[in-house]
């Protein structure tokens, strides 16, 4: 009775368990000599060798391997040699044997042959049918025609073109009849559930990584396939400080998921500096180390090779960035707005690419882009300036839209003013010009809710250096960089000046000197607790977040002081109250440094702004500690060394990822020593 009840009916074993027919085994498990269970289109001892491969390539931060698993053979058809009787199959293979035992050689070479005639039909097959696959992803207009296992097609919408193109084409796999291609698992991109609509959602179980390598039609040359695209976008938003603020998370994936023909989706400079800004961030692509970036930057002009087919993936992209930007004027592109904004958004992001990669000449030129499109776009007006011609830009279709292009403005403003200051070069936006108002809360821009309440202050705003209705970090970096542009501003007129021997000191009296003060220390005294307690914010209790906005609330108009001071500051003959603000300036600043977290991945939290700020700091305390030595106070040139030496420490953690804190950081070392060596031989 054991047996009956143990006894396996006929037909219920599954297939998977089943013994092989012959040659139906992948040519990868053959060649390693494993067994293979022969499931289409990738079995699963190829599946868990390419899993541990990914690992360890994540790990090794080296290039993601190809999953490969083809075939000698596919299903038969019946009637095939599959089917052939036994006896007549084993007379052939006795044949066979006794003709290999005759001559051992020639049937070695004849065997290989056939190897290599079989593998190579094989991987013609295999090419053929995911061309098949890839031809089923084409545009909307197409889709109908094509048969469907569910019946007629129902019109389909802009917004869910991608979806429907890979559904027919799963369900067209997976219904094909036995003898024509196996079925296939095909997958949407992955995107953030949470943030995108259900409507376009992606069915994560469907998941595999054959989907990874599925591009669709009219793609973007040079793009990344959708998937590595939106890993890359969210990367972007999770990783890359301060410039997540200029764009909509949810609808920007969203968008990306739309056909590359559709008019809403993004530009592709837009795209491509994401990309380069956010693979430092991630392991999936390929990136220089910092060290070896100089190195490979001058094999590349001495090669006088094109940046697109750099070995580092984020000048890559920043190459194809430009290109693309290049295309649209080469067309005379004044529109659509849309595009224009696009493209002043990606010069922004781009210029951060290229300082951080150590071309900072090469980012001053592309930051100026941004500037000129966003005047363009009259999006610093408060009123249309003509009211005959239509403007390029319509109006915002939705609060979020609006939030966009508002912090869009300052994002841009903010890098122009900052590099102004500490390049003492000027600036591309008049600050007299800048009419946009300040952007909205980041919590309520990050919200599911699409009625944000606007920013009621602009700059022109009497007390909106003091009162602060909207208590956010992005916002007062804001109010922050409009100090940042008039200091630079008053600096550059004070030096500039029609000079006369003993008026060094004269600036300490003129009336706007006296009100930048003023508005600086003003501005400091009335931060928000939540953000002026920096101990707190580190507190993982707290519910502020320690960024790059924090940051810049409170280095920036520390330097903005320390660097008005120092314009009116004569070495030869020092003033006192000149030396005491100074310093008291730069210890506000190394105060704040000291704060950072030593685990911290600085990268997280400073842009190539703060790191040029934080150079900055560093050359003013090299001007001090040569002057303490001159003086013979070694034990001031010791503390102050030592502060010294927190700069280059976090411009060293910041170059573990950026080539920009490598070189800022030996350009501090260069500095003391160069003036050390002047200030010995004049001694002598």
């Amino acid at each position: 009775m054991s047996d009956s009840m143990n006894s396996t009916p006929p037909g219920a074993v599954d297939d998977k368990f089943a013994p092989l027919k012959r040659n139906h085994a992948c040519l990868q498990c053959k060649k390693r000599k494993v067994k293979c269970d022969a499931i289409h289109p990738t079995c699963s001892p190829c599946m868990r060798s390419y899993h541990h491969a990914a690992r360890a390539a994540q790990r090794n931060k080296s290039e993601l391997p190809v999953l490969v698993c083809t075939y000698a053979e596919v299903d038969s058809n019946p009637g095939s040699e599959d089917e052939m009787p036994i006896l007549i199959r084993s007379g052939e293979e006795k044949r066979k044997k006794r003709s290999r035992d005759a001559n051992p050689a020639q049937t070695r070479h004849r065997d290989d042959d056939i190897g290599m005639e079989t593998e190579r039909e094989a991987l013609m097959a295999r090419i053929a049918e995911l061309e098949h696959r890839l031809n089923g992803l084409t545009p909307t207009d197409s889709i109908p025609s094509r048969p469907s296992s569910s019946g007629p097609r129902k019109p389909t919408t802009p917004s869910r073109a991608f979806d429907e193109t890979t559904a027919w084409l799963q369900g067209a796999l997976t219904s094909n009849p036995k003898g024509q291609n196996p079925p296939v698992h095909v997958s949407q991109p992955i995107a953030s559930q949470a943030t995108i609509p259900a409507s376009i959602a992606p069915n994560l179980d469907a998941f595999d990584f054959g989907s990874y390598f599925l591009v669709p039609m009219h793609w973007p040359p040079g793009l990344p396939s959708p998937f590595l695209l939106e890993h890359l976008i969210e990367t972007f938003f999770n990783s890359v400080p301060h410039f997540g603020r200029i764009l909509h998370r949810a609808s920007l994936l969203a968008r990306v998921r739309l056909p590359p023909t559709s008019p809403d989706f993004p530009h592709a400079s837009l795209l491509h500096s994401i990309c380069a800004t956010a693979a430092t961030h991630t392991a999936w692509v390929n990136n220089v180390p910092a060290e070896a970036m100089e190195e490979m930057l001058l094999k590349n002009q001495f090669l006088k090779t094109s940046l697109e087919i750099s070995e580092d993936f984020a000048l890559m992209q920043g190459d194809l960035a430009e290109k693309s930007m290049k295309q649209a004027a080469s067309l005379c592109m004044m529109g659509p707005g849309n595009t224009m904004l696009e493209i002043a958004q990606a010069s922004t992001i781009l210029a951060e690419v290229y300082y951080n990669k150590s071309l900072p000449m090469q980012g001053w030129i592309i930051s100026a882009f941004g500037p000129r499109l966003l005047h363009a776009l009259e999006l610093m007006n408060k009123n249309r300036a003509n009211s005959v011609k239509e403007p390029l830009l319509t109006e915002p279709r939705d609060t979020f839209d609006r939030e966009q292009r508002i912090a869009t403005v300052w994002a841009t403003f903010i890098v122009d003013a900052g590099f102004a200051l500490n390049s003492f070069w000027a600036g591309s936006i008049d600050f007299a010009e800048l009419l946009t108002p300040f952007p909205a809360s980041t919590i309520h821009f990050h919200s599911k809710d699409d009625s944000i309440p606007p920013n009621p202050q602009t700059a022109f705003t009497p007390d909106m250096l003091t009162h602060h209705p909207v208590q956010d970090p992005f916002a007062l970096a804001c109010k922050a960089s409009t100090l940042t542009w008039r200091s630079a501003k008053w600096i550059r007129t004070w030096t500039q000046r029609d000079q006369v021997p003993g008026d060094t000191l004269n600036g300490l009296a003129r009336p706007d000197f006296m009100e930048l003060i003023k508005d600086i220390t003003g501005f400091q005294a009335s931060i928000p607790v939540s953000m002026k307690n920096l101990f707190k914010i580190l507190d993982q209790s707290s519910g502020q977040s320690f960024d790059a906005d924090i940051l810049m609330i409170h280095i920036m108009p520390n330097l903005s002081l320390a660097l008005i001071y120092e314009a009116m500051l004569d070495w030869d003959n020092p003033n006192p109250y000149c030396v005491q603000q100074i310093q008291k300036a730069f210890e506000g600043i190394i105060g704040v440094l000291y704060l950072i977290p030593t685990n911290l991945d600085v990268s997280l939290v400073l842009t190539s702004l703060l790191a040029f700020s934080i150079y900055t700091t560093g050359r003013i305390l090299s001007n001090f500690i040569q002057h303490a030595i001159g003086a013979e106070q070694f034990t001031v040139a010791m503390r102050y060394r030592a502060d010294l030496q927190t700069c280059q420490n976090v411009l060293s953690r910041y170059g573990q990822k950026h080539a920009l804190g490598l070189m800022m950081s030996k350009f501090l070392e260069a500095y003391i020593s160069v003036p050390a060596r002047n200030l010995r031989a004049s001694n002598q």
